[in-house]
């Protein structure tokens, strides 16, 4: 999984819910990563607070058109006006992909400040 710091953009044309091409506003694409992330498409009520969201995963970026595959980490693909805010947001997912899978019968480690494995 890929991150960037504070990559946002506002799509350009509205998208339906089946679209896998977001197009983001021209000159934009460069603050996502190039390929393998998360991102959140979010909308806003009439008082500008957040009141909708969908995660997709970005498999590649193209310039400022991203590829995705839509209604990530158990959220909807739905329709989305010209002009939705779009973040490369850390989700639930992928934090949790951060977190190692201990097998029963193995023995438990850590990750050390310098990232490295070492065992309790």
């Amino acid at each position: 999984m890929n991150y960037s710091n504070n990559a946002f953009s506002v799509i350009v044309g509205a998208i339906a819910s089946a679209d896998t091409i977001i197009a983001l506003a021209p000159g934009t694409g460069s603050r996502f990563p190039a390929s393998d992330f998360r991102a959140t498409l979010v909308g806003y009520d009439v008082n500008g607070n957040e009141d909708a969201w969908e995660i997709v995963h970005c498999s590649s970026r193209s310039g400022d058109a991203l590829t995705v595959t839509r209604g990530q980490e158990g959220t909807s693909a739905v329709a989305w006006d010209n002009g939705a805010r779009i973040e490369n947001r850390i989700t639930a997912g992928s934090m949790a992909a951060l977190e190692p899978t201990i097998t029963p019968g193995t023995t438990a480690q850590y990750l050390r400040g310098d990232k490295t494995w070492r065992d309790f």
